[in-house]
């Protein structure tokens, strides 16, 4: 919680949230908030590494498919592989958003 604290400001950001209620008398109300910059941030990234970590262990899966137990291969193994998926993320925004994961190769000149 203090690294999530330490990133943002508690002034309201983003968009009105709408959300809807109901009463103990079953009426309908509904509450417009704005989050807080630090939740907003939250909720905006916190997938982020999560998506990160399956590409990288989608296709090539170097940490299943070069098993190793010394830790200088293994640190190579995690950078190679962080550098794959964020060399395919480029590629995928410089390309307007075409997957390179559907099986089609490209290669560049």
């Amino acid at each position: 919680m203090s690294l999530m604290t330490t990133c943002g400001t508690v002034t309201r950001a983003g968009e009105d949230q709408r959300r809807n209620f109901h009463d103990s008398n079953a009426v309908k109300h509904q509450k417009t908030l704005r989050y807080p910059g630090v939740i907003l941030n939250h909720f905006t990234y916190r997938d982020a590494v999560d998506t990160h970590n399956s590409y990288r262990m989608f296709l090539v899966a170097l940490e299943k498919t070069w098993k190793t137990h010394r830790w200088p291969n293994r640190v190579f193994q995690f950078l190679l592989a962080v550098t794959e998926v964020n060399v395919k993320l480029v590629l995928e925004r410089i390309f307007g958003g075409q997957s390179l994961l559907s099986g089609k190769t490209l290669f560049l000149h």
